[in-house]
């Protein structure tokens, strides 16, 4: 194989790659626990992030972008807070902008990835840790 030819190759895989990451909105709901109660009943988070095609997390496309790394929080869908993730101490970490309920802390996510039905785990600072589903994934632009 000559030069050109790998480098054209290369070049091929790299765009391929790039086009399949995109950014979605991910969001994750309570999970029903074994004595019948949701673990965080009415609280709904919506997640933006940059994902490879196995729903893992790209960190160059965050690197590239961390301003569209963004989270809301909602009870009983009013009551919202925004913010957004960033990787702190090797953890992913929704940060609360503007004004939010004293109780509300920074808070760390931990998924292996972020596909319709996995389980995401979430802990406030300081807190124990709750138990949310990924309910639904969309594509953004």
């Amino acid at each position: 194989m000559d030069e050109t030819s790998a480098t054209g190759r290369l070049q091929a895989v790299a765009e391929w790659v790039a086009g399949a990451m995109e950014w979605w909105k991910i969001r994750i709901e309570p999970v029903l626990l074994a004595n019948g109660k949701r673990s965080m009943a009415g609280i709904v988070y919506e997640l933006c992030l940059p994902l490879i095609p196995d729903g893992r997390i790209s960190l160059p496309m965050l690197r590239a972008n961390p301003a569209r790394a963004k989270v809301k929080r909602c009870r009983f869908n009013r009551d919202c807070v925004e913010g957004h993730i960033e990787l702190r101490d090797n953890q992913w970490t929704c940060v609360w902008e503007g004004s939010r309920p004293a109780y509300l802390e920074d808070t760390r996510i931990m998924a292996a990835r972020f596909v319709p039905g996995e389980l995401v785990a979430l802990r406030p600072h300081g807190s124990t840790l709750q138990f949310f589903r990924i309910s639904a994934q969309t594509a953004l632009a």
